[in-house]
């Protein structure tokens, strides 16, 4: 009995395997892996360039304020992310059959769903990492120095690909088309979760739980990024409101989202008829 349980959970791990390989080289040689490295390259290009061509000075020769300024687009570039990769995940399963065309025998459900979602979050994960690699290199080349919170901004955004990806396998999990799926999950994270944010916190209800608050430490975790925006809030309220935020707290608050979200989407999932 428990040399077959050992032997049916091998085989478990090796289709979860081959399914994420697969996943991976689809989005390697897709059209959503060239539009997302444009989309870096016109970022990291525009961020360097601008200040050169516009303002004369060119980058500043502070490492705090260099990675600020590249940093702050960390959080909309983790969510286009989870916008490209992770929303077509599991609807595509119902578009194209990959997974069970790879494999001659029945393959489990849930070697299905977590490969897809371990080559979606793996993916986003990658594409995070390489954009604060560049920044670093350029902080580097222009100041000569790093933010020592740096690091704990991409372990935030790296929490927050995995919430923001457990939303998208969710809404992916309910669609039969993954045009639709991408469209609701950029609509959901960027603009449905902060109305919700924004209407309870008028009502006086605390907003820390809430995904788009706690991936705000993302930024707020560094403190050339607090002082740039308490300095812009005093000139037009005479308050400084950006305080250092709780980065263990808000970790946990992401990673909630995330699990909650993964854990519902492979319920449906695993109920949902091909």
């Amino acid at each position: 009995m428990d040399g077959h349980v050992a032997r049916r959970g091998a085989g478990d791990l090796r289709q979860t395997y081959v399914i994420m390989k697969n996943e991976v080289l689809k989005f390697v040689r897709g059209r959503r892996m060239q539009i997302y490295i444009l989309l870096l390259a016109v970022v990291l290009s525009l961020l360097t360039a601008v200040p050169y061509l516009f303002e004369g000075h060119g980058l500043s020769g502070d490492p705090e304020k260099v990675i600020v300024s590249y940093l702050s687009f960390a959080p909309t570039l983790v969510l286009m992310a989870a916008t490209l990769f992770a929303s077509v995940s599991i609807v595509s399963e119902y578009e194209e059959r990959t997974a069970l065309l790879l494999f001659t025998r029945p393959v489990r459900k849930r070697s299905i769903f977590a490969g897809k979602f371990l080559a979606a979050m793996g993916i986003s994960v990658l594409m995070i990492g390489i954009y604060y690699a560049a920044t670093a290199l350029v902080s580097l080349a222009a100041s000569g120095g790093l933010d020592g919170n740096m690091a704990v901004s991409f372990g935030l955004s790296v929490v927050y690909a995995f919430a923001t990806s457990g939303i998208a396998v969710l809404i992916s999990s309910l669609m039969k088309k993954a045009s639709t799926s991408t469209i609701l999950t950029f609509v959901a994270l960027l603009l449905i979760l902060p109305v919700i944010s924004q209407v309870l916190a008028a009502s006086g209800v605390d907003t820390s739980w809430m995904l788009d608050r706690a991936s705000e430490s993302i930024c707020t975790v560094l403190p050339g990024y607090r002082e740039m925006m308490n300095q812009l809030i005093y000139s037009l309220t005479g308050m400084t409101v950006v305080s250092e935020p709780d980065a263990a707290m808000d970790a946990a608050v992401m990673a909630g989202w995330g699990a909650a979200t993964a854990l519902a989407s492979f319920l449906l999932f695993r109920r949902r008829e091909f």
